[in-house]
């Protein structure tokens, strides 16, 4: 596949789990195999996380690693 803009936006919303299973299943397949998509899905993963913890903080909820075990 070539690296371009639509690309690294669909390995954006694959990261954000907004892609149909036949999208995700089709993208996850080419992420997997190269080094360029897996590194920019790693990181939007990351983010995607942090932006969820910050909204739970922001909606009153306790952090993951803040709740009892």
């Amino acid at each position: 596949m070539k690296h371009n803009s639509d690309l690294l936006d669909s390995v954006a919303l694959l990261a954000l789990g907004s892609l149909s299973a036949a999208e995700a299943t089709k993208l996850a397949a080419h992420v997997s195999s190269c080094e360029t998509c897996r590194r920019e899905y790693a990181e939007l993963r990351e983010t995607a996380a942090i932006v969820g913890y910050a909204a739970e903080l922001k909606a009153g909820r306790q952090a993951p690693w803040d709740r009892p075990h």
